[in-house]
């Protein structure tokens, strides 16, 4: 068994254990919430964007592809617009970082 695939293994099964899901194109994503935050952050400099959640994903899970910067997704009742996306080193996981769609 490749590295890959062991890793897409076991974060399949964390993802699946941890019972979160995000819905993107009427179907449901496992996946895990990693950040909640709020608004914006006033740092030393300047300001630093914040999201209000980042899910953490398989890609083989997405059929039609990850989702593009714009696009919305709902995780309970919730909806996100996507800002931006993350992928992991070894292209098997992803980051969606979203904020909430009314702001």
């Amino acid at each position: 068994m490749s590295l890959q695939t062991e890793q897409s293994a076991d974060l399949a099964t964390i993802f699946t254990e941890l019972g979160e899901a995000l819905t993107f194109s009427s179907a449901s994503i496992p996946c895990a919430v990693s950040f909640r935050g709020q608004g914006r952050k006033n740092d030393l400099g300047g300001f630093l964007d914040e999201f209000d959640v980042t899910f953490s994903v398989l890609i083989a899970d997405f059929e039609h592809g990850l989702p593009a910067s714009g696009q919305t997704l709902t995780h309970r009742s919730r909806t996100y617009r996507v800002e931006r996306v993350e992928l992991g080193q070894t292209n098997i996981e992803a980051r969606l970082l979203c904020v909430a769609v009314h702001r």
